[in-house]
């Protein structure tokens, strides 16, 4: 939080296939803390299947909305992301346990790839719990990076 619009989580084991009817729950991000934040309203990415279809196939997403992928425990930096089947410019911002950014990485879609492995992937600098993804240059364009806090509220 990706794919409607949204990077997959690479991994997990076969493809999810498109026409999987996948509903995704809702919740609010506040990104910042203080008088500096900033909100979206994000799906969450729980299940593995979830994860795996994040926003693929989606032409465009919506601006102050992103997905949120949140795992049950910490992932190693290399287990990253890509974009296959993901028709939109990504940002990602992967999110310790503590809840603060440790990267954020612009993903550039791979839509057009008949395999995954045609797709690069976006690794993440250090160990990530939570994953969010929104439209490419949303954290730079409010000055969020490395260091800047994350909160769910659902």
């Amino acid at each position: 939080m990706a794919l409607v619009a949204s990077a997959a989580c690479s991994g997990g084991g076969d493809p999810v296939p498109l026409n999987t009817p996948l509903t995704f729950d809702t919740a609010t991000v506040v990104v910042g803390e203080g008088a500096d934040t900033a909100t979206l309203v994000v799906e969450l990415a729980e299940s593995d299947a979830q994860r795996q279809y994040g926003l693929s196939r989606r032409s465009e997403l919506d601006p102050g909305s992103g997905m949120l992928f949140v795992f049950d425990s910490l992932r190693a930096a290399e287990e990253g992301f890509w974009m296959w089947r993901t028709e939109v410019a990504l940002d990602i911002a992967y999110i310790g346990p503590d809840g603060v950014i440790s990267s954020v990485v612009a993903m550039d879609p791979c839509a057009d790839a008949v395999y995954a492995d045609a797709c690069p992937e976006y690794p993440a600098e250090e160990p990530y719990l939570w994953a969010l993804e929104t439209n490419q240059g949303w954290f730079q364009e409010r000055g969020y990076g490395t260091g800047t806090s994350v909160r769910l509220e659902r």
